[in-house]
């Protein structure tokens, strides 16, 4: 173990030297390449073993992966390098902070720099103990009351208290920095809204919308901020002129608390729909911005610091030293349980939980790189200190979080042995049977050129020198992000006003949210709605509520389309439709043959409708009628979406003339013979 002694030797005299603010960090060299020797273990004669992909392997409720961190060798000619950390996968890692550009970590005679404190990541350690965690244990270091003890002048043996922390109320405590593996940790859990027992396996149907609670608990944290930054006081010899001068240097910060829901088959996003609301940061709330995106099979929700100003050590403190981390919650609205879902199956959801700090302090106002010219090694040398040109370089610091599952939560269906893993889970039970729309008969004789004489996109027969008079119909109809097409999906209100407004060819260039009160600025269907409002498309005035989100029903739809659709005098035979409001609408789009009823007599106006069903009653509206032979022919050049293959479902055609522009034909009994796709 003299290797180890030796270590401790050097830690003990360089901590006396060091304005540090985290742990130091001895490496493991495996070759050229260096790893923090928090993901090391020491072997029986002494040496550090690198264990960083035994921890990313271990560690299964983390989502780990294996980062590069840029560092600068202090005497080896300062020197830019590398070392090894295992990160939560989507977390802002080091080098990719707002920080990096201020200050860069320094590795000091191969000792890491002050590199972070890792709460939950390494499975068998705490990344807390200030000096060589793996093989120190607390209870052996003699630094370790430096963060529940105020620093004392040693001079004069008085407390020297700064920013007035209070000893028996601010820090955590001795126990707990013993013990901060166990007593340290952050503890999510992830449930369905409103349901009271977190454990509880819920029932959901198909078609079910889903809004998740993602809750976070850290407690004890803005006691452990404040106990580190004390920690710095204590750091390069107990006098009140060193204490001073931390609390009198420079400081810049970055936060990001990052959330990670895997989703599984059988649960679609709603991207329309997708909204994550913040609950616990009080007043820190206004600090974060709120980021969704979607990445691999993952929905991710950041929150991140707005904005990284430098400001004074002491004024930095003060704005952070109170945020509390102890009851954070998201509220994830957007997700639905998939119409094909395997009913009687459990289907789990797993979340993933990760936050990292990220701050730089510095003597002088401007933030220096370590450089032959700017070395905090000259923390302690009068000769240098303060001589322009020879500034100390900055001191950067990288806190990293990784949550686990809270226990009171555990779910009943969690996998054994993974307790850690934070879960949410539900049986799917079947939803209500919508009855597949009897098919509507190709008209046997061509209709009359008028028949929708306000439609721009009706062909034109040409015929010039008995040419081929090649037409072009445009893609009404677009999929999701995710690849999918979701033909079985509820169509929105929004959704259908816009897809009429494309095939009517209507100027969508307005985007303002003036003409009703529900709408949004910035959203993707203002200028559908706004143009079909100037049309005399919608029956709602001006100022009213126009609910875009709003599954729109068969009745809404029909009363849609009567504004483009001929009139006619036919009454339908539903009994279900008399005196309904939209009787009228109803009876015309049935006299039209653009929508059928139910077996069993009925019409069921006040239904939902989805989207293969509407591009089925809209192809014939505007007689766009789907060339199936060239489609099963040119496979190729068809996108098949992931959850509709090639006629793997009743409306697999009609929903390929919707979402694919292709050059046609208008053959003489008003079919279509396809020329080529557009991609």
């Amino acid at each position: 173990m003299n290797k180890i002694k030796k270590i401790l030797a050097i830690l003990c005299t360089f901590a006396l030297i060091l304005p540090i603010f985290s742990p130091l960090n001895v490496f493991a060299e495996e070759g050229k390449e260096k790893v923090s020797s928090y993901f090391c273990q020491v072997d029986e004669d002494g040496n550090l073993v690198n264990k960083i992909n035994e921890i990313i392997k271990d560690n299964y409720w983390s989502n780990l992966k294996e980062v590069n961190v840029e560092t600068i060798d202090s005497d080896e000619n300062f020197a830019k390098s590398s070392f090894k950390i295992a990160l939560p996968k989507y977390l802002l890692d080091p080098d990719n902070t707002r920080i990096q550009n201020y200050a860069t970590h320094i590795d000091f005679s191969g000792m890491g720099g002050s590199y972070s404190y890792n709460f939950g990541i390494v499975p068998n350690w705490s990344g807390v103990n200030p000096f060589c965690q793996p093989y120190l244990p607390a209870t052996q270091n003699a630094y370790m009351p430096r963060y529940y003890e105020l620093p004392k002048n040693e001079s004069k043996n008085e407390v020297v208290n700064p920013l007035n922390f209070d000893e028996n109320k601010d820090f955590v405590t001795k126990d707990e920095i013993e013990d901060t593996l166990n007593k340290l940790k952050f503890l999510a859990d992830l449930k369905k809204k409103d349901s009271k027992d977190s454990k509880k396996i819920d029932e959901l149907k198909q078609g079910d919308s889903l809004t998740l609670d993602f809750k976070l608990s850290a407690p004890w944290f803005n006691r452990f901020y404040k106990s580190a930054h004390n920690f710095a006081f204590h750091v390069g010899g107990n006098t009140e002129g060193n204490i001073m001068r931390v609390y009198n240097s420079y400081a810049i910060s970055d936060a990001e608390i990052l959330f990670d829901l895997k989703i599984p088959e059988g649960i679609e996003l709603v991207d329309k729909d997708l909204k994550a609301e913040v609950n616990g940061l009080g007043k820190y709330t206004d600090k974060f911005s709120t980021e969704i995106k979607q990445q691999d099979d993952c929905l991710l929700i950041s929150l991140r610091k707005k904005s990284s100003e430098i400001k004074k050590y002491y004024d930095l403190i003060n704005e952070e030293k109170d945020i509390d981390l102890s009851n954070v919650s998201l509220e994830i609205s957007g997700l639905k349980v998939a119409n094909n879902a395997n009913t009687n199956k459990d289907i789990t959801i797993n979340g993933y939980v990760s936050g990292m700090y990220d701050h730089a302090t510095s003597e002088t106002e401007k933030f220096y790189k370590a450089d032959a010219n700017h070395n905090s090694h000259y923390w302690d040398d009068d000769k240098v200190n303060g001589t322009p040109g020879k500034e100390n370089s900055a001191m950067r610091t990288y806190w990293s979080f990784a949550a686990v599952q809270d226990p009171a939560g555990l779910d009943e269906a969690a996998p054994e042995g993974k307790p850690n893993l934070i879960s949410y889970t539900f049986k799917v039970k079947a939803g209500e049977v919508t009855p597949t729309p009897t098919p509507i008969p190709e008209p046997e004789v061509t209709p009359s050129l008028k028949i929708h004489e306000y439609t721009p996109t009706y062909p034109v027969y040409v015929s010039v020198d008995k040419k081929e008079v090649i037409n072009t119909h445009d893609q009404y109809i677009f999929g999701y992000p995710d690849d999918t097409i979701r033909p079985d999906g509820d169509m929105t209100r929004a959704e259908a006003i816009a897809v009429v407004a494309r095939l009517q060819k209507l100027d969508l260039s307005d985007k303002s949210s003036k003409i009703y009160k529900d709408t949004k600025a910035d959203m993707w269907y203002n200028g559908a709605i706004n143009a079909a409002y100037r049309e005399g498309y919608l029956l709602e005035k001006e100022g009213e509520n126009i609910r875009p989100n709003d599954k729109i029903t068969r009745a809404e739809l029909a009363e849609l389309i009567s504004h483009i659709d001929k009139k006619n005098n036919t009454v339908a035979p539903f009994e279900d439709v008399k005196g309904h409001k939209f009787e009228a609408a109803i009876n015309q789009a049935y006299g039209n043959e653009r929508i059928k009823g139910y077996p069993d007599g009925t019409f069921k106006p006040d239904n939902t409708i989805t989207r293969a069903e509407v591009a089925t009653m809209l192809n014939k509206l505007y007689d766009r009628y789907p060339d199936e032979k060239f489609i099963d022919a040119n496979q190729d050049v068809v996108h098949n979406y992931k959850d509709m293959s090639h006629k793997g479902h009743w409306g697999y055609y009609e929903l390929v003339e919707a979402y694919h522009t292709h050059k046609y034909l208008r053959l003489s009994n008003n079919m279509e013979e396809w020329k080529e796709i557009i991609k």
